[in-house]
């Protein structure tokens, strides 16, 4: 599989788009490294990146972003260098950089905007969105704990004031005393109108290095370290990195990369899901930003703020009658000419008839209600239809030579009408057809129960169509077409496209399995076959999605809004009926579904959205 197709991972749902930006985030750890192994500077996976690479060998599903930690001397030697070193479009965003930045981490991103250029998107994966990583400083803790307690504390003022300001409290009179304390202990003038924040996060930072790391027996996460009496580890499980497996590539951890997670995180191998400090996705402030700008997400489906048209599906009674209700007419404009001894044109309009009627056996042999030949109907097939076609094509050449009057429409009107009669019986008669449109094979488990109780129905023929499918890179080119008809389960019958004319046929059902339509670049279908174009030629339009997620723990869970992407598609939109495997699922569904074509519209999405 592409590794830029969506995916479900540890019943996680992970967008085609989150690859991208996982690529582009791995692209900036590559320079990154790069400029370290130039200069002989250490860094170490830390937080999720790290329980990442040993439990689940890449990114935890559901957490989306890559930090990484080097010791305070390696963070100031490569800050010294990094934008010098770095590509030129690349950001060195740190307290030191950037007269602005408000953190107290440093961060190297791939651009300062979103932005569309194909240049850039070619260089970074077809993803618009600023990616980066984020350098958290390792500093060194007092050997003497009497001496850390005192530095503590005095850093423990500074992130108190820091709080105050970052909460617009600058003037009240707690933090207007706490800046006048630090002030006096720290020997520093903190500008009250200035970049107060700015000036306090350096204050803490010269108090974070107050010890050397290349002497150091210990230490700490400094801002976790000051606020909460953890993220403190001995030097000696950072004296040397390894190289673990993380997606396509690997990635450095200390040494000591057990204990470490074993202090910061307990029972390693049990996972939780949830953490993180940032929105989910981590680029999901530029999506709002690209969609206020815009209008909508050219890299993902907007769904109408309006619920689907009624369909423009004529079945195949309908069209038959229309048919005939023209050939009768006709009949009636053939009577006026002959009266008019307008021969030529009678004969003209008689032709017409002559074509309609072709065109009715076509239709009725496309739907397989009757068999055909080069030569028209096969004799040999019994069916009701046949005779009464064939009378009339024997009288139309009779009258075309003997012209009667009233007689001559009487007897045209009365064939066509009992060959109407007869497609109207025959169609009664029909059984009820099913088409399952699948494309991968390993998507088969998705369709097998439903395409299971259709085969249990006596009355139904089932079809099942696998239909070629392209994996292309995430631009959408140097696509490769893929045909699974042959990796499907033995017992599971397959008809073709040649077979199967859909438009021709127009079965009673159709069950779909991929919700994109146009809208997923790295997996395409035949735009035939997008869930559009299928409603119209069908009574029931079923979509079954292929992808089994986990249910959300929450409404705020992670998972909620990774499978928004997922729910905000075509497939749902335009299908007749949703098929989900919970009720918390379909609550998600319709929750989500509301929020975009209005409270209202409540009740369709309930009625529309099943559980089996």
């Amino acid at each position: 599989m592409s590794f830029f197709e969506d995916e479900v991972r540890e019943g996680f749902y992970i967008t085609a788009m989150m690859k991208r930006y996982w690529e582009a985030q791995l692209q900036v750890l590559a320079r990154i490294d790069e400029v370290c192994k130039k200069h002989g500077i250490r860094w170490f996976a830390d937080c999720g990146t790290l329980i990442g690479a040993v439990r689940h060998g890449g990114y935890i599903p559901w957490d989306d972003d890559l930090d990484i930690c080097m010791l305070r001397h390696d963070y100031e030697a490569f800050f010294r260098v990094a934008k010098e070193e770095l590509p030129r479009d690349y950001r060195v965003l740190s307290l030191y950089t950037e007269e602005e930045y408000n953190e107290p981490i440093g961060r190297v991103v791939n651009s300062d905007s979103i932005r569309f250029s194909p240049e850039y998107l070619k260089a970074n994966f077809g993803c618009p969105y600023t990616a980066g990583i984020d350098i958290f400083p390792l500093d060194a803790l007092a050997d003497d704990e009497e001496e850390e307690e005192k530095r503590r504390s005095r850093a423990k003022k500074v992130l108190d004031a820091l709080e105050l300001v970052r909460s617009g409290q600058a003037d009240s009179p707690e933090c207007k005393a706490l800046l006048s304390d630090i002030e006096s202990t720290e020997h520093v003038i903190l500008h009250r109108r200035g970049n107060l924040i700015h000036e306090l996060l350096l204050t803490a930072d010269r108090l974070y290095r107050l010890y050397h790391t290349e002497d150091a027996k210990a230490l700490a996460l400094m801002p976790f370290w000051v606020r909460n009496h953890d993220h403190r580890y001995p030097k000696e499980w950072y004296e040397q990195a390894l190289r673990l497996s993380f997606e396509n590539v690997s990635i450095c951890v200390p040494v000591g990369y057990e204990d470490v997670l074993r202090t910061e995180y307990g029972e390693l191998m049990r996972t939780v899901r949830g953490g993180g400090a940032h929105d989910s996705p981590v680029y999901k402030a530029q999506e709002r930003i690209l969609k206020e700008n815009m209008g909508h997400n050219p890299y993902r489906y907007t769904m109408p703020a309006v619920l689907p048209p009624e369909k423009k599906s004529k079945f195949l009674i309908e069209s038959c009658n229309e048919i005939i209700s023209v050939i009768l007419k006709a009949h009636h404009q053939i009577k006026l000419l002959c009266d008019g001894n307008d021969y030529e044109n009678a004969g003209q309009l008689m032709e017409g008839c002559l074509t309609l009627v072709d065109s009715l056996e076509k239709m009725l042999a496309g739907a397989g209600m009757i068999q055909t030949s080069e030569a028209g109907p096969r004799l040999d097939t019994a069916n009701e239809m046949i005779k009464p076609i064939g009378e009339y094509r024997s009288l139309l050449y009779e009258i075309s030579g003997n012209w009667r009057g009233e007689e001559s429409v009487a007897a045209l009107n009365a064939v066509a009408e009992q060959v109407g009669s007869a497609i109207e019986k025959m169609i009664a008669k029909r059984r009820r057809q099913v088409l399952f449109l699948v494309y991968k094979a390993k998507w088969w488990m998705s369709m097998e129960p439903c395409w299971e109780k259709e085969k249990a129905d006596p009355d139904t023929d089932v079809f099942v169509m696998a239909l070629p499918y392209m994996i292309s890179d995430p631009f959408g080119e140097n696509g490769e077409t893929f045909d699974d008809r042959q990796l499907f389960p033995g017992e599971v019958k397959m008809t073709s496209v040649e077979e199967y004319d859909i438009n021709a046929r127009r079965p009673d059902v159709i069950y779909i399995q991929a919700p994109y339509d146009g809208w997923n670049v790295v997996f395409r279908v035949p735009e035939h076959f997008y869930s559009e174009k299928l409603r119209d030629l069908t009574k029931e339009l079923i979509y079954v999605p292929f992808m089994k997620t986990d249910d959300p723990s929450s409404p705020d869970d992670k998972l909620t809004e990774a499978l928004k992407v997922i729910i905000e598609q075509p497939a749902v939109y335009y299908a007749d009926k949703v098929i989900l495997g919970s009720e918390k699922m379909k609550d998600v569904y319709v929750g989500f579904l509301k929020s975009i074509t209005g409270e209202k519209s409540e009740k369709y999405w309930q009625d529309k959205i099943y559980v089996v």
